[in-house]
């Protein structure tokens, strides 16, 4: 929650990392996790390019881990925002508004 806090506040990731004394993967684990609450929105972790093909790959590959979906995705797409995007589905999933929001 005190990430939340910070993010919220106006800090940036790498100023929370600086802060709280966590790892940039701690403190963006703990951001995304409030994509599935809906208290974070996922464009602010990833963009909307990102976020088509991150959910493309999610949803064909049903069941695979994050290690094997990074493995079919480009270099530039970090575990972090695969995180977002499948919290972001979740949260989809959840409110029931997948026809609109894809």
């Amino acid at each position: 929650a005190m990430s939340l806090k910070l993010y919220k506040a106006g800090k940036s990731t790498v100023e929370i990392v600086k802060e709280r004394n966590l790892a940039a993967s701690i403190v963006e684990g703990h951001l995304t996790d409030f994509i599935k609450t809906g208290e974070l929105q996922v464009a602010s972790f990833v963009d909307e390019e990102k976020l088509n093909t991150i959910s493309e790959v999610v949803l064909a590959n049903s069941g695979k881990t994050f290690g094997e979906i990074k493995s079919l995705l480009n270099d530039e797409i970090s575990y972090s925002e695969i995180r977002a995007v499948v919290n972001h589905m979740l949260w989809l999933k959840e409110n029931k508004t997948v026809e609109e929001k894809v």
